[in-house]
């Protein structure tokens, strides 16, 4: 309904279809936050929702590596120096969506790999 036309359609009191007082409210923690090739970052989603919603995941790891999933956790090998910000989305359908930045992660490869080249 048009809040102008029916105001009692306005402010607090109106409940979009499909939302019944739940949330979700996204949150993850990373170990360690210096990595030192080959080890790897460990993911552990700590996100929070009330009535026990489904909510699908959207991973961005912040060196190009993404995914998408319903499972919470995640071991990552980064493969290049720097410094990388990790995002995580969680979508809770009509109960919301929420997106969390975690720390940075700074990695260290000792040598990024350069083909060795025989002289002739």
């Amino acid at each position: 309904p048009n809040p102008e036309t029916y105001p009692c359609f306005a402010g607090p009191m109106f409940t979009p279809f499909g939302f019944s007082g739940g949330g979700v409210a996204a949150n993850f923690t990373v170990s360690p936050t210096v990595v030192n090739f080959p080890e790897t970052a460990v993911f552990t989603n700590t996100t929070t929702t009330t009535n026990n919603v489904p909510v699908n995941y959207s991973w961005d790891f912040g060196d190009g590596q993404t995914a998408v999933t319903s499972s919470a956790n995640f071991e990552v090998s980064y493969l290049t120096n720097g410094v990388f910000t990790p995002t995580l989305t969680a979508d809770a359908f009509a109960w919301g969506m929420d997106t969390a930045v975690g720390p940075a992660i700074t990695v260290n490869v000792e040598n990024d790999f350069l083909p060795w080249m025989e002289r002739p």
